[in-house]
C-alpha cells in the first residue's frame, strides 16, 4: 500500500511542476538548394554533412564539419543532354 501512495504521489507532483524551454536556431546554411542536406562519412575526414546545390547551371557539392563551419565546396559540371 505505500508504495502505490508514494507512486501516485510521485505522478501527481510531477503532473504539477511546469518547465519552459525555449528553441533557439543553432545554424542555417546560406545555398538556395532543393535537395536534402545529410550526413556522410568520409573514410579519411570523418563524418560530414553533405548539401548540393545546381544554382549555377553545374551540381555544386558543400561539405561542412559537424559543428557546421565550412569544409569543402566540389564543383560537378554538368554533362550536356542530361538532366538531373
Amino acid at each position: 500500500m505505500k508504495k502505490i501512495t508514494f507512486f501516485i504521489l510521485t505522478l501527481l507532483a510531477s503532473f504539477r511542476t511546469t518547465g519552459f524551454a525555449q528553441m533557439t536556431l543553432d545554424h542555417y546554411y546560406p545555398v538556395n538548394f532543393t535537395a536534402e542536406s545529410e550526413i556522410v562519412n568520409l573514410s579519411n575526414s570523418g563524418k560530414k554533412i553533405l548539401t548540393i546545390s545546381n544554382q549555377t547551371g553545374a551540381d555544386t557539392l558543400f561539405f561542412y564539419n559537424l559543428d557546421y563551419s565550412f569544409w569543402k565546396q566540389i564543383v560537378c559540371p554538368s554533362i550536356p543532354g542530361y538532366n538531373v
